[in-house]
């Protein structure tokens, strides 16, 4: 399986954060990582709160490049899906497989959330309660 980005071979790896493991492929390039809708899913119920969150994520122009499914056969374009955890991160989703493409500093954007934001969804849930 190839990176949809660059093409190079994707490579196994094993990510572990806050008790949740999950198995992704990873190019080597490019840094992208591909994996599991329900693997990202459990990535997303893990918050990895930093005092200071630095992000570095793709240009727009990047994020808009259409991308096809590295899992499946042919020239199956992948729909491009804004994460719910960080408007920033735009996901590469094909709706056949439900594999899905994240690229460089994508997965450690949804993972991750700096003290600031985190205080504030702390008063948010407080405020509602």
């Amino acid at each position: 399986m190839n990176c949809p980005r660059c093409l190079t071979p994707l490579k196994p790896i094993r990510h572990e954060l806050g008790g949740v493991a999950v198995e992704a492929m990873r190019c080597r390039k490019c840094t992208g990582h591909f994996l599991e809708t329900a693997d990202l899913r459990q990535v997303e119920q893990v918050v990895d709160v930093r005092l200071i969150d630095w992000r570095h994520l793709p240009g727009e122009e990047t994020q808009a490049r259409i991308l096809f499914c590295p899992r499946c056969e042919g020239q199956k374009a992948m729909d491009k899906v804004v994460s719910d955890r960080d408007k920033r991160v735009v996901m590469d989703l094909c709706g056949s497989c439900q594999g899905v493409w994240l690229d460089y500093g994508e997965l450690e954007a949804i993972q991750r959330k700096g003290i600031l934001a985190a205080l504030a969804d702390i008063l948010d849930f407080i405020r509602k309660a």
